[in-house]
Parts: structure tokens; C-alpha cells; sequence
């Protein structure tokens, strides 16, 4: 079966259909733009994200004002491999560490719009990272809203403001364990 990927929806502002939002499942909590088929395999999607799953916003360093990060690290690289086929999206890399039974470690990444591209195809069936996903779509509106710094432009305060407390919250919640 082809992999369902991000392609022909607009979730990253590319493409031809209209954008995609947390706001778009039915009461029953299924997805009303996408095929049944193509929702089960977002529904495995979300299923590894809450299980193995890293959801988090980058620091700022210098110029460059931080992210959103969607990861997941494992030891099975099919799994990781199936992850990156249906999502279409981020690389997947063979880290260079191992487990304590010396097993390769595989990680696959989504970053920026993309991360959060994926996470709105999860949201309707995540659990245990429901709440990070859900500021990390607040977050990804944020930066996709605010105006772009350069020469005789800066990015407004309460722009900067909002992101860091959004990083803050996504950082208390990933302490604690979901």
C-alpha cells in the first residue's frame, strides 16, 4: 500500500487543499479529511508518538529563535522506517550510540511546520501527549503568524513572550512523565 504521507494537504501552507486544524474532527472523533484507511495509519502514527514519542520546543540561540521538534527514538528500525513512509516526512538516522545490550539506537525527526503537520493528523487519538500536541499546535500558529525579523523589522514582544511560555508549559509537561 502507498504510504498515506503529508502530500496533497495543505497542513505546511503548500498544496492545494484548505488547512487542516485541531478543529476539524467530528464528534466522534474521526477525521472528516482524510480516507478510513488512510486514518488508520495516522492512528498507528499517533499510537508510536504516544508511546516512544518527544514532543518539545528548542531553546532560542543566537538568531535563530528555537522550534518545535517531533521525535521518536527506538531500537526497531522498521518501525522507525514505517513511521517515516507514512508521514512523509523528517529523516531517519542511526545514532551513534546503543542500548545497554548494545542494540543501534534509529531516530526519526519532524521539525517546524512539518512536526506540526503531523501531530494535527495525530491529534484526534492522542492520549498521553494530548496536551503537548495541543500547545505545540498553539505554538506552531504562533510562529506561522508572526512577521519575519530583518533588516528594520523585529519580532514584536508579545510574540517572543507567548512562544517561551508555550516552551515552558510543553517542558513542565514533559517533566512529568506524559
Amino acid at each position: 500500500q502507498e504510504a498515506a504521507g503529508l502530500r496533497g494537504y495543505n497542513y505546511a501552507g503548500r498544496g492545494d487543499q484548505e488547512d487542516v486544524g485541531i478543529n476539524d474532527v467530528n464528534e466522534q472523533g474521526r477525521w472528516d479529511f482524510m480516507a478510513r484507511d488512510e486514518a488508520i495509519l495516522w492512528a498507528w502514527v499517533a499510537g508510536i508518538i504516544d508511546g516512544e514519542g518527544c514532543i518539545r520546543i528548542k531553546k532560542p540561540a543566537g538568531k535563530h529563535p528555537g522550534g518545535l521538534l517531533l521525535s521518536v527514538r527506538m531500537t526497531h528500525l522498521e518501525t522507525i522506517t514505517r513511521l517515516r513512509e507514512i508521514t512523509g516526512v523528517g529523516p531517519v538516522i542511526m545514532l551513534k550510540r546503543r542500548t545497554s545490550n548494545l542494540k543501534m539506537v534509529y531516530d526519526w525527526t519532524a521539525k517546524s511546520q512539518e512536526a506540526a503537520a503531523v501531530l494535527r493528523c495525530c491529534f484526534p487519538v492522542l492520549v498521553t501527549k494530548k496536551a503537548q500536541a495541543k500547545l505545540a499546535l498553539q505554538y506552531a500558529e504562533i510562529v506561522g503568524l508572526q512577521p519575519r525579523a530583518g533588516y528594520n523589522h523585529s519580532v514584536p514582544i508579545s510574540f517572543l513572550e507567548r512562544r517561551q511560555k508555550i516552551r515552558e508549559a510543553i517542558s513542565r509537561l514533559n517533566k512529568n512523565g506524559a
